[in-house]
């Protein structure tokens, strides 16, 4: 089973960006070619490009259930014969999974959401550990039949995924894509230039990362209500972060007039870090950024991508040690 896992084809399907970047970024890393469609449009675009392994974002988090469902069903309606699925959940279980799940065929399903390397883990038959205040059940989250193995390390992964039957359809994060990805061949790739960080997550872990930078004297410029219309510092690592400005708004909104201000802030830097999977999406479109080359990883489970000559970070808002973010500008100057 694992050799026929490391040959196959995948259509990877996540409910946003950032999930479907660094759930196909393990598959980089071992030497397949990757292309990411920010939005399921672009989904025929990144068919075409002749990748072996394709993603998409649905962008379905945050929408209706329902239409959660309509989004999938069109996906995955589009999957060539040729290519198994992968579909990537939130480690927390977030978003419409039951709904978007129902829309596939009966067959036997794997559901594996823990990421043993940084902590998180499904014990009991919930998802425990790092950042979870209280075990989630995993089973009412699915809604369906599925084989939800203990995985408290990523041998436990390695060993469900090679006892799955031939017809499985994966469902899971990081851990069970590096799990199904194989063995990492690629080195972690280092940020050229100016860097660039568009910040939209109030999730407290990303929070405890500005503060970081913040103590590490890299100017950290607030957008109040997504908005800025100042200057861009004159330093090699910069930070926009969306801030409250005390109005009441659309996440929508400000997501889309965060966009609009992070694309003008980040203009003239060769190096991208996007935080928040909104955020990621919004900025993206606002660049014209619509099919991404992964590349690899920056730091572990840190995915980098490369589009119109430019590397891309994303990082979702509750993911990473308190100094990831440091770490990426120290580990540029260390090249330089």
């Amino acid at each position: 089973m694992s050799e026929q896992i490391g040959k196959s084809r995948w259509l990877i399907v996540a409910d946003d960006l950032t999930g479907a970047l660094d759930s196909s970024a393990p598959f980089a890393l071992a030497g397949r070619r990757v292309c990411v469609a920010s939005r399921p449009d672009a989904l025929l675009g990144a068919l075409e490009s002749g990748a072996d392994v394709v993603a998409v974002s649905t962008r379905s988090r945050e929408i209706p259930a329902d239409q959660a469902r309509s989004v999938m069903a069109q996906v995955v309606a589009q999957r060539p014969d040729d290519m198994r699925l992968f579909k990537k959940v939130d480690s927390r279980l977030k978003g419409h999974i039951a709904a978007e799940l129902s829309v596939l065929p009966d067959v036997p399903f794997l559901v594996a959401p823990a990421i043993p390397q940084f902590g998180r883990v499904v014990r009991d038959g919930c998802v425990d550990g790092f950042g979870v205040s209280t075990p989630i059940p995993i089973a009412p989250v699915i809604g369906r039949q599925a084989i939800i193995p203990e995985t408290l390390c990523d041998a436990d992964i390695a060993k469900a995924v090679a006892a799955a039957p031939s017809d499985t359809i994966f469902v899971g994060a990081m851990g069970l894509a590096q799990a199904l990805a194989g063995p990492a061949t690629i080195k972690l790739q280092v940020l050229k230039g100016r860097i660039g960080m568009a910040i939209g997550s109030t999730d407290p872990i990303t929070l405890a990362q500005l503060d970081i930078l913040r103590g590490a004297g890299v100017p950290v410029i607030p957008a109040p209500g997504g908005v800025w219309a100042g200057d861009v510092p004159d330093q090699r690592a910069s930070v926009l972060q969306a801030s409250d400005d005390g109005v009441a708004r659309d996440r929508a909104e400000v997501a889309a007039r965060f966009a609009a201000s992070a694309s003008a802030f980040l203009e003239g830097h060769d190096s991208l870090v996007l935080s928040g999977g909104a955020t990621a999406e919004a900025v993206l479109d606002a660049l014209g950024m619509e099919l991404l080359e992964m590349v690899g990883e920056a730091l572990p489970g840190l995915p980098v991508s490369r589009a119109n000559g430019r590397l891309i970070v994303t990082k979702s808002g509750g993911f990473g040690a308190p100094d990831s973010l440091h770490r990426l500008i120290q580990e540029a100057k260390i090249a330089e």
